[in-house]
This record gives C-alpha cells, sequence and structure tokens, in this order.
C-alpha cells in the first residue's frame, strides 16, 4: 500500500481462495438417512411429548403431602405411622393421599376411607365410620376407642392384617352407601378404583353413566 493511501471505509475486502493457506475449511459430515439421533444432536428439532414413564418414575419419586406430615414426627413414632399408611397404600392403590381436618387421609373419587395421625402418647386411626367399628367389636376390643378413633401405641404399627380388613369393610359401606337422595351413584373396586358412576331415579339409571376396569380403564359410554 502505498504512503498516504487508506482503504475505503466499508470496502468489501478480498475473501481469501478456499485452499488458501491457514484457511479453515469446514467439513459436512452427511448423517445417514435415518440417524434421527445424529439430525437431533446437530440441532433438528423433533418435538415429542413428555415421557410416560418418566413422569410416573418421578411422581413416584415426589413427596405426597403424607410423606411431608409424617416426617415431622421423632423416628421410632414415624416408623409405625409409615408402616400404617404402607398397608393402606398397598391395599387401596387408586386413593388420593391429601391432608383432611389436619390428618392424612385417603379418599376414593372424593369420599374418605380412612385417616390416621400421631400424638403425643398415641396413635390414631380415623374409619369415618362408627359402623366399622361395631362390624369389628370383637377385634378392637383391646383398643381405646372413641366415638370416631382407634387408638394404638405410638411407636407400634397397627396389626396389618385387621387394618386390611377394615379398609375392606370400608369399600364394603361404602358402595352400600348409594344411591344418595339426589339420585348420585357410585360404586368401587375392593382396591379403591372407581367402578361405576352415575345417576338413579326411582330406582332406575338416567343419564350417561360412566363405567371402568379394575386398573382405572374407561369403558365405553353407557346410556
Amino acid at each position: 500500500m502505498q504512503e498516504g493511501h487508506l482503504p475505503a471505509v466499508g470496502r468489501a475486502q478480498a475473501r481469501p481462495r478456499p485452499d488458501a493457506p491457514g484457511r479453515c475449511r469446514r467439513v459436512r459430515h452427511e448423517l445417514p438417512h435415518g440417524d434421527k439421533g445424529a439430525r437431533l444432536r446437530r440441532g433438528h428439532s423433533h418435538r415429542r411429548g413428555p415421557d410416560p414413564q418418566r413422569l410416573q418414575l418421578t411422581s413416584a419419586m415426589a413427596p405426597t403431602p403424607i410423606d411431608e406430615h409424617l416426617a415431622s414426627f421423632a423416628p421410632d413414632q414415624r416408623k409405625a405411622l409409615e408402616a400404617v399408611c404402607a398397608v393402606i397404600r398397598a391395599a387401596l392403590p387408586a386413593a388420593t393421599e391429601t391432608i383432611s381436618y389436619g390428618m392424612p387421609t385417603f379418599k376414593i373419587d372424593g369420599v374418605a376411607v380412612i385417616g390416621f395421625d400421631g400424638f403425643t402418647r398415641h396413635n390414631s386411626l380415623f374409619p369415618y365410620s362408627r359402623q366399622t367399628q361395631q362390624v369389628f367389636e370383637h377385634d378392637l376390643a383391646g383398643f381405646i376407642r372413641t366415638k370416631g378413633s382407634i387408638h394404638f401405641e405410638a411407636t407400634t404399627p397397627f396389626p396389618a392384617a385387621l387394618l386390611r380388613r377394615i379398609l375392606k369393610a370400608r369399600i364394603t359401606e361404602i358402595n352400600a352407601s348409594y344411591p344418595k337422595k339426589n339420585g348420585e351413584f357410585k360404586e368401587f373396586y375392593a382396591n379403591g378404583q372407581l367402578k361405576a358412576r352415575g345417576r338413579m331415579r326411582d330406582e332406575a339409571r338416567v343419564g350417561r353413566w360412566v363405567h371402568f376396569t379394575r386398573e382405572g380403564t374407561q369403558r365405553p359410554s353407557v346410556t
């Protein structure tokens, strides 16, 4: 460049040839047809919905309101309450876990089946039913009871076999409580899964009814 001559501002500079020394040539790698994984790595977006298995695993790992409630107890009492909770979960896999009236409660389609909680000197079951206590009068003879609760030792789990029988009796009792005066009807399987829902009038089915399998799959609608 001659002295006194400056390059024009904004003038396009000459581009080096592809084979010029020091030039880094971009090599295009062809992807085999159908190599979806490689295409995803290169930024080709393939949108998918959420992975059901991953969602199920995440849901199973997430603490429930009941888990969080039980975490506040001392280890020995928490262990006894968790044992009770495990029996109920196994017997009623379709139930919803919630905190109702300040205590852990299992509900099926909005209907409370049983509750339980820990106190300073004892734990308690709440069957939400006086009839249940009457049915198991002999089996519960060794337990302190009130009108709505069954007490058991703070650090000793409630007998699992008896608890399963109480849960089964509660499902039977709940089924027998339908239809309601307003015609509402529900029926549940022994595992707590809703079996049928609809309305009745003059002892006859009316309107749209919904039926489910024991696993929770909805059957074709019945009118």
